[in-house]
């Protein structure tokens, strides 16, 4: 059996998805310090799925992220994933320093929650097509 392996656009697309959140001016974590000041964002799961063809290689990343505000009510968890569907739809996320190109990004899901007596919590998952640059 021969395994046919590819580059996989995860953690470029982390990288960059990261520098993006960063110019919000919020607080972003991939691994939130024990009880960080609220608000801020966490990078959380992703899924990488191959939408490749026989002439070009790609994959279709979901990546959730999760909003923390002790505020009281909605609006601010609200107003956090406003600026970052604006931070991310300004200029394509640029993954060309590992080879490979955004061809497409959408807000798949999002949703929010009370997470206890004085925190909410935003999720919003984006998904997106990425393909590999040829050589």
């Amino acid at each position: 059996i021969m395994l046919h392996t590819k580059d996989i656009a995860d953690l470029p697309l982390q990288k960059a998805l990261f520098a993006r959140l960063k110019t919000t001016g919020r607080r972003v974590f991939d691994a939130p310090p024990e009880d960080p000041k609220k608000p801020y964002i966490v990078i959380g799961d992703s899924t990488v799925v191959d939408w490749g063809t026989k002439v070009r290689s790609g994959d279709e990343i979901t990546s959730t992220l999760h909003f923390y505000s002790d505020y009281d009510g909605y609006a601010e968890v609200k107003e956090m994933m406003r600026e970052v569907l604006r931070a991310v739809a300004r200029e394509t996320l640029d993954l060309s320093a590992d080879g490979f190109k955004v061809v497409d990004c959408w807000a798949d899901f999002t949703a929010t929650y009370r997470e206890s007596a004085t925190v909410r919590r935003g999720v919003l998952r984006l998904r997106f097509k990425i393909s590999q640059m040829e050589g």
